[in-house]
């Protein structure tokens, strides 16, 4: 995915870091690569997504396994289960967010910034990042149609959460679904 930045240019995730792009030339400017993975590891990155929040970049990614590469655990590959952190000035990796840090899951799908909050969707639910913590997270058991979050949008009343089961709106600032 991609986020716009200042003085034309855009921000893209990609499976191994950063890369941000001139708008008018096209040419990459920057390109940052958090960790040298094997292609065996990369080759499960299905899709990733970036959001800019304050100081900060977040970049998540939806990594996809058989059952065989479950039992196998790569060390440098849990450098993508999460929510990577970035510097936005810099561009400089500053580690990642993992559901031991409260996310829902190591598969995040999407993401929305909104103000100082980060809605981060993933397939076992819906985070809520606050000052670079996890405050809150949602679920079936909390009134949603599934746990499989594809996409979010706000607008001045409501955040709209996409489900693989269907569209569902919540209150952002009191939760209630």
């Amino acid at each position: 995915s991609f986020a716009v930045l200042p003085g034309r240019q855009l921000l893209q995730a990609t499976r191994q870091g950063l890369r941000v792009l001139d708008l008018d030339s096209g040419k990459t400017l920057i390109e940052t690569v958090v960790a040298k993975l094997p292609w065996t590891v990369l080759e499960n990155v299905k899709s990733s997504c970036v959001a800019v929040l304050g100081d900060r970049i977040y970049v998540g990614h939806v990594i996809i396994k058989s059952p065989e590469e479950e039992q196998l655990r790569y060390a440098s590959q849990s450098i993508l289960e999460g929510l990577q952190v970035y510097d936005r000035s810099s561009l400089r990796y500053l580690g990642t967010l993992s559901v031991a840090d409260g996310l829902p899951n190591y598969n995040i799908q999407c993401l929305l910034a909104d103000g100082e909050r980060l809605w981060v969707g993933s397939s076992a639910g819906l985070g809520l990042l606050v000052g670079g913590r996890i405050q809150r997270q949602w679920g079936v058991s909390q009134g949603l149609p599934s746990d499989l979050i594809q996409c979010l949008a706000r607008d001045t009343q409501r955040l709209y959460v996409g489900t693989d089961r269907g569209l569902v709106w919540l209150q952002p600032d009191s939760g209630a679904v």
